[in-house]
């Protein structure tokens, strides 16, 4: 194991700490870019796009549409264009830095630079031949996890398999302290460049395996974006799962509540299998059992192995399409023999507990979630403990209820016999973690009535007051778990005020 040495620094730190203020100074910024682009900087570098928004840039001319040629579409820019657009910046000190060299026909960079919530995160271009340590660019599951994290003022956070430092950057706008944590010696060189370019000084960079270089310590958050690739290959550290089936999830599932602070949170991607008629939530539930910790359990889908063989290796289809077949047939054959029927995707979010007995929750997410949705996972968590604190369910009924924030109700109607009748409405909320709530025609007067000025039982009498005995039982059952769920969800939340 090698730790991260105090005041270790990079010789080019400051070189890449003014390419970040040259950059920002240019407006190379996700807005600024799709400007120029026509499209949003992760969509411009796909391979489906990328000619489009090469000819833009050329025909842009600007210093960013020159600057997006060079570090975000891995192009070859005329010297002089370069040193116009990174002006005052010496393009000389970046060739000495080994952020960009000498093509063909022009100046080519090494690196390629990728605007993602107003940071500017460095990574490996496809074709750098970094192989088995590629740091690559922030993708769906990094995203993902940015989003599920916890966004509190603390003094210390562990991002661990830190890759290129994404996470860690992002805690380091709220924690005092970062640990960036990885495997991989490359990913700690990305990282500190990264950190440089974002002018981010408090965070320490760790080479080594999992929980090593934090043995005995403890944080108030960490966020785990693990290899959690259910597959036979162990080709990509940032990707391929080097235990068999899912024992890597388990594995840190398990130990990472014994690095948490009382009150922390713990973030981990994962993966798990289940049987095609098993439910889904029972091995999560398993891990999780013995932690100390509450625990949310998100699960975002579960894949048949062809399916998921296929949606893992869709790159090679492009490049390779006879190297894509043999690695299907390789795949599923170790499913067949591994007895995997189904492999879940999803997040656990832990909370390490002080006392009392931890509760779990598993919870179905049919989105995907948008935009940095902490304060989201929070209220669920809330949610569960204001339940909890209640003597019994029933006491909901005396709780005036009102939206979330961000909230946003979807009705749709259905063409029936002649005519258009409402149909269920779905109730989300942006930034959010995914989550929907499905409303009955009949709830709706129900949800529309929680403004936090009434008691629910109030608003469940006005909605079922003329019905007969019976039917008014049913639709009062209905309303009640219908609000209750939502409320479980973090999309409604207690007013303060009880009748």
């Amino acid at each position: 194991m090698e730790g991260a040495a105090a005041g270790h620094r990079s010789p080019y730190a400051e070189i890449h700490a003014e390419l970040g203020r040259v950059l920002r100074d240019r407006g190379y910024d996700e807005g600024g870019l799709k400007r120029v682009l026509g499209l949003s900087p992760d969509l411009a570098v796909d391979p489906d796009h990328l000619p489009l928004t090469a000819r833009r840039a050329v025909a842009d001319g600007s210093p960013p549409a020159t600057l997006a040629l060079l570090l975000l579409l891995g192009q070859e820019v005329d010297p002089d264009r370069a040193r116009a657009a990174l002006s005052p910046l010496d393009v000389d000190r970046l060739v000495e830095a080994g952020v960009v060299g000498a093509g063909e026909r022009g100046l080519r960079a090494t690196l390629q630079v990728l605007p993602y919530e107003r940071l500017l995160i460095a990574f490996d271009p496809p074709t750098a031949g970094t192989g088995y340590e590629e740091v690559t660019a922030p993708g769906p599951s990094a995203r993902t996890l940015a989003s599920l994290t916890v966004r509190r003022q603390v003094s210390s956070a562990l991002d661990l398999g830190s890759g290129g430092g994404v996470q860690g950057l992002l805690l380091a706008r709220h924690c005092e302290r970062v640990v960036l944590s990885d495997v991989s010696a490359r990913a700690r060189e990305v990282a500190e460049l990264n950190a440089s370019l974002n002018d981010v000084d408090h965070v320490e960079r760790r080479t080594g395996d999992w929980f090593e270089p934090v043995a005995g310590e403890r944080f108030d958050i960490v966020a785990a974006n693990l290899p959690y690739l259910v597959s036979p290959d162990v080709a990509r550290v940032h990707r391929d799962n080097p235990m068999e089936r899912d024992d890597l999830s388990r594995w840190v599932v398990e130990r990472v509540g014994e690095h948490l602070n009382d009150g922390g949170f713990a973030h981990v991607l994962c993966s798990w299998i289940h049987g095609g008629d098993e439910e889904w939530a029972r091995a999560p539930l398993d891990w999780t059992g013995d932690t100390g910790c509450d625990a949310l359990v998100l699960h975002y889908a579960s894949h048949e192995p062809l399916e998921y063989a296929a949606s893992w290796n869709r790159p090679l289809q492009r490049s390779d399409p006879a190297a894509f077949e043999a690695t299907i047939d390789r795949w599923l054959e170790y499913y067949d023999e591994a007895g995997i029927e189904r492999i879940a995707s999803g997040a656990i979010v832990l909370r390490r507990r002080a006392s009392g007995r931890a509760w779990q929750r598993p919870v179905e997410v049919p989105d995907a979630p948008t935009g940095l949705a902490g304060a989201h996972v929070e209220r669920l968590f809330a949610a569960q403990d204001e339940l909890a604190r209640l003597p019994g369910p029933e006491a909901l009924l005396d709780e005036r209820l009102r939206p979330v924030p961000g909230q946003r109700l979807d009705q749709t109607m259905r063409y029936r016999e002649g005519g258009f009748v409402p149909d269920a409405a779905l109730m989300r909320r942006h930034p959010g973690i995914g989550v929907v709530a499905r409303i009955d025609p009949r709830v709706m007067p129900v949800v529309v009535g929680c403004d936090g000025r009434r008691p629910l039982g109030e608003l469940i009498k006005r909605a079922t007051q003329g019905l007969a005995s019976e039917a008014r039982v049913e639709l009062a059952t209905l309303c009640f778990a219908t609000v209750r769920t939502a409320f479980e969800l973090g999309l409604l939340e207690r007013s303060g005020g009880r009748a």
